[in-house]
């Protein structure tokens, strides 16, 4: 068995957490409705400030969290052995849309 590899992102932002959340999902639900054809299974579970998720595509799943803390919003990302190719080409999209879904109003 091959062994996830792991990024992290953190993304700064000048919100209220309520609001991070609100414009979280909002960007969530805008990138599900755009992109969702790409994805087999999308689970996303809200607890509190925190989401967990996985993704389906192309026969490969990732798994993460989402973590909105008062002044940032930390992402992780397990992916799979074949998608650990494209690590950073994975971590810099997360890291321009986490910050384009934060500009949402």
């Amino acid at each position: 068995m091959f062994k996830k590899s792991e990024i992290q992102v953190t993304v700064p932002h000048g919100f209220s957490q309520e609001e991070a959340v609100h414009r979280i999902r909002t960007g969530l639900e805008s990138l599900k409705e755009r992109h969702g054809h790409h994805v087999s299974t999308l689970e996303m579970v809200w607890t509190d400030n925190c989401l967990e998720g996985k993704a389906t595509a192309m026969g490969q799943t990732v798994t993460g969290s989402l973590d909105v803390q008062p002044t940032q919003v930390i992402v992780v990302m397990r992916l799979p052995f074949y998608m650990a190719m494209m690590k950073d080409k994975i971590q810099s999209f997360v890291q321009r849309n986490g910050e384009k879904i934060l500009q949402i109003a």
